[in-house]
């Protein structure tokens, strides 16, 4: 079960699209030498990400069904080897019962691919929570998963930043923290 793209996602706002490029191909970097197995899951909406891991891995890649994250996460399998999750939990009241739920659906021996931006200085609109490695440690052992892989890094290339005055805060500001998850033993 996928998720339909809608024919005009770039005409409505092309700068998004060259972003979601961006913030994906920071995180094929960070997944690069993993060995991901499939069933694949896509946690989120549909997104050019959906197709972007699509052409990488060619494999069929589920989408989770549209409902509310905060306090379900529903999906065509029961389980799944490997679960992607980028830039969701920064929106969400309640990270943890979301955490739980993937923790139900990732396969005893899967791997949870996620990304989420750092802190910032400023307030982000569409942002509920944002988060310190700190907290989401913390968050990730109360889901009880631990952490296999992490890196905290830029989405952005160089040259972006240089683009103006909101560009030039994420310079310094915004950041990606990307993690690979297991379950514990």
């Amino acid at each position: 079960m996928g998720i339909e793209k809608p024919e005009n996602f770039l005409t409505v706002q092309p700068q998004i699209g060259k972003q979601i490029a961006w913030r994906m191909d920071a995180t094929l970097k960070f997944l690069h030498g993993q060995t991901l197995q499939t069933p694949f899951l896509d946690v989120g909406t549909w997104s050019q990400a959906t197709d972007i891991l699509k052409n990488k891995y060619e494999q069929n890649i589920d989408s989770t069904d549209e409902t509310d994250f905060n306090f379900t996460v529903t999906a065509p399998q029961k389980s799944y080897k490997t679960i992607f999750c980028f830039e969701v939990i920064e929106h969400l009241m309640n990270p943890l019962t979301f955490m739980n739920e993937l923790h139900n659906l990732l396969a005893d021996d899967g791997i949870l691919a996620l990304s989420t931006p750092t802190r910032k200085l400023a307030v982000e609109k569409v942002h509920f929570t944002e988060y310190n490695k700190r907290s989401l440690d913390f968050l990730f052992a109360e889901a009880g998963l631990k952490t296999i892989k992490y890196k905290v890094g830029h989405a952005f290339p160089w040259w972006w930043h240089f683009t103006g005055i909101r560009p030039l805060y994420r310079m310094f500001f915004h950041h990606y923290h990307f993690y690979l998850l297991e379950k514990k033993s």
